[in-house]
């Protein structure tokens, strides 16, 4: 049995990145060193603007190694709130250890110029955006990501400009969403209208999530950002009629004309884009790969996410991860806000109670997304368990980060064994549940990150090959 205590507390002047793990394949632009991990992510990165045809196009830079990935967002989840949902976040953050992220809407949703709904442009203009993007983040050449409808573009792009166009990733993507004789999969065009109002009617109210993001269809938090996502993105008519025209686009002919390699990835059970168009895609793009994953989502943010990055990050670095499972370590996970008393005096007893009311809601919003259990809360503090120490760290920094946009500093301390006892609340209650408080409670300033066996044979392993610098043992 072994404890460790990872401080989430944030001084002023202290980076946006405080802690760091390091992972195999690439570091900053021009860094050979191997590429770094950002645990927690603070601050969002800056929306900037690109100019396509005199349209203003949003995107968003994230440093990382000498690579470059472009990821086109969905019309339902835009740039600027990716980051609030901390499973979204997770996945940028992989994404950003494996090169420098660039992420992007195109015209007529999320922070972009809207568009004419009456007039909708055609699919080389949403094509020009991704160019557009690229020269003002000055990029050469890009691995392309994108999902579902985004993908048209993406691919279009591919096969018009290969030199730019490093690689591609397709997630839960189609070329052509309606049936026909190469097509049988597709949906029937006489349903396709029906298919749209359905859309129109349920889009931006929440219900959208019960069929692209069953497995977190539950989480009222996250049922929550997922419609707010959809309200600012441009609303149900502009994103009816956009995905209207992506319905109804064939590129089946284009495919060949894509001499980039790229990934198809495609999750079995997905309601919206049948498997049928992933092996489509496959067979006809020159040097495809497909790698079917189990699940129900079509969204990648809703299951399963870790092997679906695993794949990514396999095809655009050409290293494999070793396979790792979370469930050898249970742990427990107890936070704390830092100067609670002094705040409560100051705001009054009316006040703090709302801002406890908030924080409360919001960690157990974490917690529920990385997949814990909450046991109890005490005061102002919370006790988790959680079936792996990686899940619990990520919770930890994505509560510390959301936490400050409330005003409040937190600290954590993480207790792991490896025994299963995780699934007896009483045993979680004596001496592991002491452990960690007492931890969370013992440094207030200085490392962030204590360590100490067995957590740091397990972080010896190749997913945290080296330490943050500051990092010390723990007594």
């Amino acid at each position: 049995m072994g404890s460790f205590v990872y401080q989430l507390e944030r001084d002023e002047g202290t980076p946006a990145h405080p802690a760091t793990f390091r992972t195999a394949g690439g570091g900053r632009r021009g860094d050979r060193s191997p590429c770094v991990f950002h645990c927690g992510m603070a601050s969002r990165p800056d929306t900037q603007y690109a100019l396509s045809d005199r349209n203003h196009i949003a995107y968003q830079v994230v440093d990382g190694a000498d690579r470059d990935l472009l990821y086109v967002a969905r019309p339902t989840a835009p740039i600027d709130l990716l980051w609030e949902d901390p499973i979204v976040a997770r996945g940028l953050r992989r994404l950003s250890a494996c090169g420098r992220l660039i992420l992007c809407d195109l015209r007529g949703w999320g922070a972009s110029d809207s568009i004419d709904t009456q007039r909708l442009p055609p699919m080389q203009a949403w094509m020009d955006d991704i160019g557009a993007v690229l020269d003002a983040a000055e990029s050469e050449q890009a691995t392309l990501i994108a999902a579902s409808e985004a993908a048209l573009p993406v691919m279009l792009f591919a096969a018009t400009d290969p030199d730019r166009t490093a690689g591609l990733v397709l997630i839960n993507s189609f070329a052509c969403f309606l049936r026909g004789p190469e097509t049988p999969f597709g949906i029937p065009p006489k349903s396709a209208e029906n298919y749209v109002q359905l859309y129109r009617d349920f889009a931006a109210r929440g219900a959208l999530a019960d069929y692209l993001a069953p497995s977190r269809a539950s989480e009222p938090g996250f049922r929550r950002w997922s419609a707010r996502s959809q309200r600012l993105s441009g609303g149900p008519g502009t994103a009816s009629a956009i995905y209207e025209v992506f319905m109804r686009t064939d590129l089946s002919g284009v495919l060949a004309s894509i001499q980039a390699p790229a990934l198809v990835l495609h999750r079995e059970g997905d309601p919206h884009v049948r498997r049928g168009h992933a092996r489509f895609l496959a067979d006809r793009i020159p040097r495809a790969q497909l790698v079917t994953l189990p699940g129900e989502d079509n969204e990648w943010f809703s299951g399963e996410i870790e092997p679906l990055f695993d794949e990514i990050e396999q095809f655009v670095t050409g290293i494999r991860r070793a396979r790792r499972s979370d469930r050898v370590l249970a742990t427990i996970l107890f936070t704390d806000v830092l100067g609670s008393s002094e705040r409560a005096a100051t705001l009054g007893d009316a006040a703090w109670k709302g801002l406890r009311e908030a924080h409360d809601e919001l960690l157990r919003a974490h917690i529920e997304s990385f997949g814990g259990q909450l046991i109890e809360t005490a005061g102002d503090g919370v006790l988790a368990t959680f079936t792996g120490p990686a899940r619990a760290i990520y919770c930890a920094c994505g509560i510390r980060d959301a936490a400050a946009s409330l005003g409040l500093r937190l600290r954590a301390g993480l207790h792991t064994r490896r025994d299963g006892a995780h699934e007896r609340r009483n045993q979680w209650l004596g001496r592991p549940h002491r452990g960690a408080r007492r931890r969370t409670r013992r440094r207030r300033r200085g490392p962030r990150l204590c360590r100490c066996t067995p957590a740091r044979r397990w972080f010896s392993n190749p997913v945290y090959a080296a330490w943050h610098p500051q990092a010390q043992g723990h007594p």
